[in-house]
């Protein structure tokens, strides 16, 4: 019986939870429509305070023409007060008044997304071109990285050869005209050679 009446009481504090909530909801966009219509009457009464006699007797046709744009002008600003004043008193709830509206904007952001959308598609294609290419240059250095190799390692093979060989053949590596020991036999050859004739 204790948790019959348990359940009970939670029961109803959930339902006055609930209850409370949307009584501020209500509340709070009672309180925004109210907002919105003193907005719009004070923009109606700034107006016709700025209206003066000269306004009133040119309706009337009693004074001098004034141009088609302020006409204009004052037409468009009565027709922006009426639509404002006929969405505040329609006879559709706030709610549907709202989802209609956020439906309007969606469609005017699913707009929007597209443009981004293909915005983004073109960039993913530039970043691939970018890639591309940077795989094409990689590939270029490495075949230029290969090749300066491979001058090097034939250029070391014969340096190499080169050494080996020489030290192969001591004598190889000492030419006639800058041994010493053949230059002093060279001189006393001639010296000899002179004495001789």
């Amino acid at each position: 019986m204790a948790t019959m009446l348990g359940d009970t009481m939670a029961t109803a504090k959930n339902l006055l939870g609930t209850a409370k909530e949307g009584t501020e909801h209500a509340a709070g966009a009672a309180r925004s429509t109210v907002m919105d219509g003193v907005h719009a009457i004070t923009n109606v009464a700034a107006m016709l305070r700025s209206l003066g006699a000269d306004d009133a007797l040119g309706w009337v046709g009693l004074s001098r023409r004034r141009s088609p744009l302020v006409s204009m002008a004052i037409f468009g600003a009565g027709f922006a007060a009426g639509a404002g004043a006929g969405l505040l008193l329609a006879p559709a709830s706030g709610a549907d008044l709202r989802r209609n509206l956020m439906k309007s904007l969606m469609g005017l952001w699913g707009k929007v997304e597209d443009v981004a959308d293909k915005a983004e598609t073109k960039v993913e294609k530039v970043e691939d071109q970018a890639e591309e290419m940077a795989g094409k240059a990689k590939d270029a250095v490495k075949k230029a990285e290969r090749k300066v190799e491979d001058t090097v390692k034939t250029g070391a093979a014969s340096v190499v050869s080169a050494v080996k060989d020489t030290l192969h053949d001591p004598k190889s590596m000492v030419s006639p005209a800058s041994d010493p020991a053949h230059e002093t036999a060279k001189a006393a050859r001639s010296t000899t050679g002179h004495r001789a004739s």
